[in-house]
């Protein structure tokens, strides 16, 4: 679900608060300071170029756009004006829908770090803004240089600005103590950019073939309470065996359907988009 934070950047075209002024009276300091910088300016402009790709994929596809845009032209004030709009709420809701009441699995197998090392495939994901993209896939490491910190990297592929394909990675540290398996993995993400999340995995089942995880994000911040729920078949390959996914839905029937989740293009095409743009974020049920 971490991927999906830097859709936020969406809510600064069309801020949705109590005033429409918030941004400005509430962070024209951090706008000016962005007006001064030259890599702001240029992120900016990244962001309103994106605009193009409406037409194609939709608020989708302009969302995968403004996330390239966050490592294509990377800029700590253009990250401070979102942070500030969060923290003072000038949004009144999330770029994707929180309004689940998550379920707490029972009998639910061992997770932590231990088991999660490496990089897995998306294969099959609940969410549709989180779960469902092409070329997906997470991978978790230990920092370098660090004994305390993991970096858990959640990677898709999106259309930027320039029609090309773009790998987006989202980077998020986890603590050292996740390590040894127990009933779920928590971790926290967000903040740095004004929102705030605790994020809950549970390993439902598992072979060597797939990971079977339904998960919990809660809003710790903007709407606190409120919650997402997700599933996905993580895989050490990009696909798993049809013969797997009885069983796999089987597991998953007190929380979902599994004919409700999406089943990822992992063939991962590189360079011009073309014609796709709109296709590349349609959902596959």
């Amino acid at each position: 679900m971490t991927r999906c934070l830097l859709l936020g950047c969406l809510c600064l075209a069309s801020a949705s608060g109590s005033s429409p002024l918030c941004p400005f009276t509430k962070c024209g300091g951090k706008m000016w300071a962005c007006a001064r910088d030259a890599q702001c300016r240029s992120a900016i402009g990244c962001v309103m170029g994106c605009a193009k790709v409406l037409p194609q994929g939709g608020q989708i596809a302009f969302g995968g756009c403004v996330q390239a845009c966050t490592m294509q032209k990377p800029s700590d004030d253009f990250k401070a004006i979102t942070k500030c709009i969060f923290d003072n709420k000038c949004v009144d809701s999330m770029p994707f829908p929180m309004t689940a009441h998550c379920k707490k699995p029972q009998n639910a197998k061992p997770i932590g770090l231990k088991n999660l090392e490496g990089l897995w495939w998306n294969v099959y994901g609940y969410d549709k803004t989180a779960d469902c993209q092409k070329c997906q896939f997470r991978s978790w490491y230990p920092k370098p240089n660090s004994n305390k910190k993991w970096i858990y990297d959640d990677n898709t592929l999106v259309v930027d600005g320039n029609n090309q394909y773009f790998n987006f990675t989202y980077p998020n540290e986890c603590d050292a103590s996740l390590y040894e398996p127990k009933d779920s993995m928590t971790f926290y993400w967000g903040e740095e950019l004004g929102m705030g999340f605790k994020e809950e995995w549970w390993l439902l089942d598992e072979s060597p073939q797939y990971m079977q995880v339904y998960y919990c994000l809660t809003d710790l911040k903007l709407h606190p309470g409120h919650q997402a729920e997700g599933g996905v078949i993580l895989s050490r390959s990009k696909s798993i065996p049809e013969s797997a996914l009885p069983k796999i839905a089987e597991v998953y029937k007190p929380y979902y359907d599994f004919s409700s989740l999406c089943k990822n293009d992992n063939s991962c095409p590189s360079g011009p988009a073309q014609s796709e743009a709109g296709s590349l974020f349609q959902v596959v049920v």
